[in-house]
């Protein structure tokens, strides 16, 4: 019996409502019927096959699925996964693992592509000209975005990473606490900034397993500067514009719509940071649903969301140059690292 039927084995109802005694039928068929991909069965069949005893028999298969078999991919300690020939069942091994992921990820292809279409149509028609948002900033998500490197292709750092955080706005608050919390741990001030620089890979461990209490996400983008030949790379503004665009344009898509906070870059309300400001704007102002609802540079030494995305992006520069690699201690957290040209 794997670990992860052990789990789903203890799995209780929340109470004695019929929802919750038929998605423990639906388990307890599972388990018994569909551990690893080779059992898998569809939908279809297992609702046929538990019906008699579901204490709601009218489900149809949509019904079914949302709600009783989609809660369960939210479980921490074990997963449903999903063949898109075979159908459903329990993940138990490294191949179950795989399946369940090629199918992720051919749906999130197919997904992008249809989203890139509809922008396309909705851009060439004007189809959402006269639409409003609202200005609702419950729930809404945040973007801190940092780099490592230089926009510079000819100085001494083989990389230019720029990575970015995306949070809700309620969980500002607990990465602060947990932050100060870290800070005591390791013996620094609570208000004192981590730097990517000062950790070594027994603190970061220790640092990204805190942080995994946060519901966040990462992205990242890493440019191989001895790659780049085109002209356009040698002017590093230009480099430093075109390089954030490619991430934020990226998470827009993904997202909606966000705030966005960049670890400062030269002096605050200089010309180039407004230059640099108008630019995403312009970029990403095209279709209403992208937008950004906030622009702004923070300084890291008093930001700790900032401060994250530093530690975020250290890890893959390290793991890039094989000093050591804490990517999986928050791999689940990863929408992208992306390297251009492709690595």
């Amino acid at each position: 019996m794997k670990i992860t039927h052990k789990k789903a084995l203890l799995w209780r109802p929340k109470n004695g409502s019929d929802l919750e005694h038929d998605k423990k039928v639906f388990l307890d068929y599972m388990i018994k019927h569909c551990c690893g991909k080779n059992n898998a069965r569809k939908i279809d069949f297992v609702l046929d096959e538990i019906r008699p005893k579901l204490r709601k028999r009218d489900y149809k298969r949509g019904g079914f699925q949302q709600s009783i078999v989609v809660p369960f991919k939210e479980e921490k300690e074990f997963y449903i996964g999903t063949d898109a020939n075979k159908g459903i069942f329990f993940v138990v091994n490294e191949e179950d693992v795989v399946c369940t992921l090629n199918f992720y990820r051919s749906r999130i292809r197919a997904e992008h592509k249809h989203l890139r279409n509809l922008k396309a149509i909705a851009k060439k028609y004007k189809l959402l000209k006269n639409l409003t948002t609202k200005n609702d900033n419950k729930g809404k998500k945040r973007i801190f975005l940092d780099e490592s490197g230089t926009p510079v292709i000819n100085d001494r750092e083989p990389y230019f990473i720029v990575g970015a955080l995306i949070v809700n706005n309620e969980d500002i608050k607990k990465l602060n606490e947990l932050f100060v919390a870290i800070n005591n741990k390791l013996g620094y001030p609570p208000e004192g900034e981590l730097s990517s620089r000062r950790i070594d890979s027994r603190n970061y461990k220790f640092i990204l397993n805190k942080l995994a209490k946060i519901d966040y996400e990462f992205a990242a983008i890493c440019f191989v500067k001895k790659y780049l030949t085109s002209n356009g790379y040698q002017y590093p503004k230009s480099f430093y514009k075109q390089a954030y665009q490619f991430l934020v344009g990226d998470i827009l898509d993904y997202i909606g719509e966000a705030s966005l906070h960049f670890d400062e870059y030269g002096t605050k309300g200089a010309r180039f940071e407004k230059e640099f400001f108008n630019y995403l704007k312009k970029e990403n102002f095209g279709f209403v649903l992208n937008k950004i609802k906030k622009i702004s540079s923070e300084v890291s030494g008093q930001n700790k969301a900032v401060q994250f995305v530093d530690l975020l992006i250290g890890a893959v520069k390290y793991k890039l140059k094989r000093k050591f690699d804490v990517t999986p201690w928050f791999e689940e957290k990863i929408i992208s690292v992306q390297y251009f040209p492709h690595l």
